[in-house]
């Protein structure tokens, strides 16, 4: 009886550590997600359906987020995304449509005539000017860690949708290691790129965008999506890590 309860309590064991693993997946493999849509924010013209995409990713936040002044940030912004889509939803495959919406990104974050930069370093500058030490400083953290722009971008380091691409390389490289000490070591370093790139200027580009689009503008509904959502994400590393 004694052998079998052993066996009863080790197969237990061992199943609560299999759910603990597909836990751990499952949450890994839902911020990938994350980052991977707001690589596409700013960095590409919008689409309808990634909008939409971002748009259910924000109401299942809202399910479960418990600090008010993100909630009323989130929920704003929801209201906002979920009437845009709406409106459009008839419109989503009709060219003049998306040609709108490319030249909208074009104006803001090609042309920069609404003066709302991209990047951190222009963002927290007086003269919106992209600093070379500031973005130097993002690609040796980058390259601590192997991350690599595609040949030929002509992106600077410091740019929100590469931030996040790098975000995402370092929840992949999380996910694929096995050994505790080295994913321990993984967390807090995005708890410390978080910390010290984008969480320091995302909140000021937000309502730097905010201000200047008009109304009914995609941008104006999205724009403070990504702080309340990347500032989420770094609480829940945090508790993991403490956990």
């Amino acid at each position: 009886m004694a052998h079998n309860s052993q066996i009863d309590a080790a197969s237990q064991n061992g199943g609560d550590m299999y759910q603990e693993q597909l836990n751990f997946e499952g949450f890994m493999r839902g911020r990938i997600a994350i980052y991977s849509t707001l690589s596409m924010l700013f960095g590409e013209f919008i689409t309808y359906d990634r909008m939409a995409l971002l748009h259910e990713i924000v109401c299942n936040y809202l399910r479960v987020i418990d600090i008010p002044e993100d909630r009323d940030e989130l929920a704003s912004s929801s209201e906002k995304l979920g009437s845009w889509l709406t409106v459009n939803k008839d419109r989503k495959n009709d060219e003049a449509f998306n040609l709108d919406l490319a030249r909208e990104h074009t104006a803001f974050f090609a042309l920069g005539k609404y003066k709302v930069p991209d990047t951190a370093s222009a963002t927290l500058s007086n003269d919106r000017l992209v600093k070379r030490e500031q973005w130097e400083k993002c690609r040796r953290f980058y390259q601590k860690f192997g991350f690599k722009m595609k040949d030929g971008s002509t992106k600077y380091d410091d740019c929100f949708d590469v931030q996040c691409l790098f975000m995402e390389s370092l929840i992949e490289k999380t996910l694929s290691d096995k050994d505790d000490q080295n994913i321990m070591k993984l967390l807090n370093a995005q708890v410390e790129f978080l910390d010290g790139h984008v969480l320091n200027w995302i909140g000021v580009f937000g309502r730097n965008l905010k201000n200047k689009a008009q109304d009914g503008s995609i941008y104006q509904a999205i724009a403070m999506i990504p702080k309340v959502l990347v500032k989420i994400d770094r609480e829940n590393i945090s508790e993991l890590i403490a956990a």
